[in-house]
């Protein structure tokens, strides 16, 4: 039988951070011999010049990764007939990069934020299928029901995984004593769980739930920008981090404290990297990527920018985008520049902002677009013309995607109480349909129009999902 897929796990080699050929790269590719700086990337010197060399190294650890590794193998796969199936996270390198190459990015974890990496690259890249390991250490040996994996599965889904893959279904031989041959991180999906004659139940459920999910395209409006530089930039005794998201390095961040944000307000967005923004164009004032468009790109309080990245930001808005920025512009560019031409032009874009004050935003035209900044997201999200799904103030979370003739939502209640209620959605539609995943029951949905959305009544208890389709 052949291969479907060659898959590579979470990264996690962690003290791995030369190789034979790295400083001819680091020159290659940074423009400078680091031979004359390697004494800069001692921890305790904690100046200006160090931290831009050691954000370079980590870039050229990064960029080594993803062409002297990942785009090796995922090429070999190409040839071999084979798909890739790619755990970036715990890569000291940017993840939304390595994810990027693969066939089918995947994802594990259970932190709602972090989910999104893998899903993000999926929709911004127009791949079809994110995969998640589902269910790893979710408890002690045999002490997860099947409730509990649920749970968990409806938080990838939520993130933007359509392809489930339970972690644990470890091979046994039937000779093996009781229980048989364990996975030491496994819920255990096998015949000597006592859930085992009730786990079809559970894959029924996965499957009417995944047969809307990879179906249609993604429907989110804001590209929240990645922002590594920062995070490469700081000193301490590490000389690599390992990235998983928006988790671990990433966790007293900006960009995720504005995801959160982001998410707790009901607004749709996906995570794009520095090379992924380099390729997004202007259509009717949507920022288009390969696989989606968008209205908007947040970046979060950076410090350091790469400066493509900000030539970047400034070309999108002079061809018509809104590009926001949250709690302040960055004022350097990331790593060691020493052009005196990319210093003087980043300055310039600086200073040719005029911002004027828009109650509270300032905004300043750029071409035939804008540039606004703000302390306030959701007044940033208003001047960009995103709205929220209001369900997330009655304590439910979704996930949007578009259709053939109208939308759909899968809709958890995430609250501990029960929902009766008419629950507003954020589209116009004649009609809709409600199908329960966990039963396959189904039919139309009592509507109503109201001020250019859609109100349908629904009746959910605490954790239990729904699929609206208008």
């Amino acid at each position: 039988t052949a291969l479907r897929a060659t898959f590579n796990d979470s990264y996690e080699v962690y003290g791995a951070d030369y190789s034979p050929v790295f400083l001819d790269e680091f020159k290659k590719r940074r423009g400078y011999d680091l031979r004359r700086y390697l004494y800069l990337l001692d921890p305790t010197n904690r100046n200006d010049e160090s931290r831009r060399v050691l954000c370079d190294y980590r870039e050229t650890i990064s960029d080594l990764l993803l062409d002297n590794f990942v785009n090796v193998w995922h090429h070999w796969a190409g040839k071999n007939a084979v798909k890739t199936v790619e755990q970036a996270h715990g890569s000291p390198a940017n993840i939304l990069d390595l994810y990027a190459v693969s066939d089918v990015p995947e994802i594990e974890g259970r932190d709602l934020v972090s989910i999104k990496a893998a899903p993000s690259v999926a929709h911004t890249e127009g791949k079809k299928l994110s995969s998640s390991e589902s269910a790893t250490w979710l408890d002690e040996h045999f002490q997860s029901n099947l409730g509990d994996v649920k749970k968990a599965l409806d938080l990838f889904f939520l993130g933007g995984v359509n392809h489930i893959f339970y972690h644990g279904t470890c091979f046994s031989p039937q000779e093996a004593p009781w229980p048989g041959w364990l996975f030491y991180a496994a819920v255990h999906f096998h015949p000597n769980n006592p859930f085992w004659e009730d786990f079809k139940y559970l894959n029924q459920y996965v499957t009417r739930v995944q047969s809307f999910l990879q179906d249609g395209t993604p429907d989110n409006d804001v590209l929240l920008y990645y922002n590594i530089a920062d995070v490469m930039s700081e000193q301490g005794n590490r000389s690599l981090q390992h990235f998983s998201g928006l988790d671990r390095n990433m966790l007293e961040s900006s960009v995720r404290e504005s995801a959160v944000t982001l998410t707790e307000n009901g607004y749709a967005w996906d995570m794009i990297s520095d090379k992924q923004l380099l390729k997004t164009n202007i259509e009717k004032e949507m920022i288009v990527t390969p696989g989606a468009a968008y209205k908007t790109v947040l970046v979060s309080a950076a410090q350091y920018i790469p400066y493509e990245t900000m030539e970047k930001l400034m070309a999108l808005a002079d061809e018509g985008a809104t590009v926001v920025f949250h709690k302040g512009i960055p004022q350097d560019m990331a790593g060691m520049i020493l052009s005196e031409e990319k210093q003087a032009h980043f300055k310039e874009m600086l200073d040719a902002l005029d911002f004027h004050a828009e109650g509270a935003v300032k905004c300043a035209r750029v071409g035939k677009g804008k540039i606004c900044l703000s302390d306030d997201i959701n007044a940033l999200m208003d001047e960009a013309n995103v709205g929220a799904e209001k369900m997330y103030q009655a304590g439910l979370q979704c996930i949007r995607r578009n259709s053939a003739t109208g939308k759909y939502y899968f809709i958890e209640n995430s609250s501990d109480r029960k929902i009766e209620d008419w629950i507003p959605l954020r589209t116009e539609a004649r009609s809709a349909a409600i199908f329960n995943p966990m039963t396959g029951v189904s039919g139309l949905a009592a509507m109503k129009r109201n001020d250019g959305q859609t109100d349908v009544y629904l009746e959910l208890n605490p954790g239990e999902t729904v699929i609206v389709s208008t």
